[in-house]
């Protein structure tokens, strides 16, 4: 019932019918406030066309309940020239079903190369991260021979290297949280669909953190395991 207009310059006023809540266009866009505008003549119809010009205008039919696609081209067949207006005329009429994948086409391919590129990288992510670790812990076979001639268990030899692995990845925590607040301040994320709050930062950052400490456990797990198997004297060989 509320009067609004179009801008401060507006002669004249629209009567809201009805609200509606934020519509999201696909699920690769965030929720946007809209509305719905009811063109009640022609003049309303040509001017919003010529504003918009008609290629660039979407008209939506709907089809009564039980009527097919089968049905509507014959209606478009027997409709002839009376579908025809000077320069245009209804060539041909799609369902909806058939434009949502040629829509989200470009979306879903941009994603498809965000995902491999992704994918590349976490390779190689995990073989650096799992390469080094295994030659640090093959490098010091000498100094576990020695812990375990002093009384050391071999759980008590996995848990010293794989608590030190974590320490070394906790340590370069300052130095990412440095680079995070300066990709924030040049505002490099995407904050648009989805705004950066505390619980988004704590997802990306601790699913972040938990991979490259499963990365590191495996690169330690093998050769450390092989390690705590060995005879302490031939450990001792190597030192």
């Amino acid at each position: 019932g509320k009067q609004v207009k179009w801008g401060s310059k507006s002669t004249t006023s629209e009567t809201v019918a009805a609200v509606t809540s934020p519509i999201r266009q696909n699920e690769y866009v965030k929720s946007e406030s809209c509305f719905y505008y009811l063109m009640r003549t022609d003049e309303d119809i040509a001017k919003s066309a010529s504003d918009a010009k008609p290629q660039n205008m979407d008209c939506l039919v709907r089809m009564k309940d039980g009527f097919r696609m089968e049905d509507m081209d014959g209606f478009l067949e027997k409709m002839g020239e009376r579908l025809s207006v000077n320069n245009l005329y209804v060539s041909s009429v799609i369902p909806l079903e058939e434009q949502r994948p040629v829509i989200l086409k470009s979306s879903i391919d941009n994603l498809k190369k965000k995902i491999a590129l992704v994918g590349f990288m976490l390779v190689n992510v995990f073989f650096g991260i799992v390469g080094t670790f295994w030659l640090r812990t093959q490098y010091r076979r000498g100094e576990m021979g020695l812990r375990s001639a002093l009384g050391a268990s071999r759980g008590t030899l996995k848990r010293f290297l794989n608590v030190e692995g974590l320490f070394l990845l906790v340590f370069t925590i300052p130095l990412v949280l440095v680079f995070i607040f300066n990709m924030l301040y040049f505002d490099l994320p995407d904050t648009d669909r989805l705004a950066y709050t505390w619980w988004r930062f704590f997802v990306t950052f601790g699913g972040a953190f938990l991979l490259l400490a499963g990365m590191i456990w495996v690169g330690i797990w093998f050769p450390a395991r092989r390690i705590a198997k060995m005879n302490p004297a031939e450990a001792l060989h190597y030192e």
